[in-house]
Order: structure tokens, then sequence, then C-alpha cells
């Protein structure tokens, strides 16, 4: 949860080069609380720097880190389950920020545990994944 999802992102949005106003930095106690709505507004920022060219490349980053740690999350899975399919929800995978998540995600498998390159993604709609 909290190096999967939108919390991964907010943890990541200052390493990651997104400018965002002082009460979204990871530090700020208002991002270290059990709601969500801080995070899902820092999320949406990450989400627009995705769409700027000249931010692209650092934002990107932060969907490449998240994506290790999901590869490497299924590979500590499969330790203890059978794993053949991974149903992808939330709004961290929305946008081509979600793609690249999953593509590291496919990558550090693929690299790091060829016995587990056989593991198929699937994304749910964009409606599906904010039920």
């Amino acid at each position: 949860h909290m190096y999967l999802g939108q919390r991964a992102a907010t943890r990541l949005v200052v390493k990651g080069g997104v400018d965002v106003p002082g009460n979204m930095r990871p530090e700020h106690p208002e991002m270290n609380t059990m709601t969500h709505e801080p995070h899902a507004k820092c999320l949406k920022k990450i989400q627009a720097a995705m769409k700027d060219p000249e931010r692209e490349p650092q934002a990107r980053k932060i969907y490449e880190t998240i994506g290790v740690y999901f590869g490497y999350a299924i590979a500590q899975y499969s330790e203890h389950y059978d794993i053949d399919n991974v149903l992808v929800l939330g709004r961290v995978s929305s946008g081509t920020g979600g793609e690249v998540m999953l593509e590291k995600a496919k990558e550090v498998l693929l690299e790091e545990f060829p016995a587990l390159k056989h593991i198929k993604f699937h994304v749910a709609d964009e409606h599906f994944k904010r039920v």
C-alpha cells in the first residue's frame, strides 16, 4: 500500500522533481494521516507533470520507481502463491504514468525473475479503477 499506490507516488514527488505546494510534500503532517484526499490531489499534480513535455522526464522517474517496487513485490508474493494473472487497480495506474509503471514491473520480472515472465497484467478501465 505505501509503496505501490498513490501514497508511493506522493512519497516520491519531491525526489521525482515535481513541484508541489508545501502541504503536499511528504514530510507535511497532512500527508501523514489516514485520509486519501491530499494524496489524490498530489497525484493529480504528478499526472499533470506527465503530460507536460518539459516535466515528463522527471515525473516519469516516479512511475519507474513504483514499477520496480511492483515487480519485486510480485516476485516476493510468488514465493507464497502461484501467480499467473495480476489485476492492476488504483489511480496511480491511470494514464501514461500507469503504463510506465507496468512496463517497468514487467521489465523487472523479465530481467530479474525470468521464471515469472509468464505473469500477465490486466488493467481495468478508468471507471472501474476508481470504484
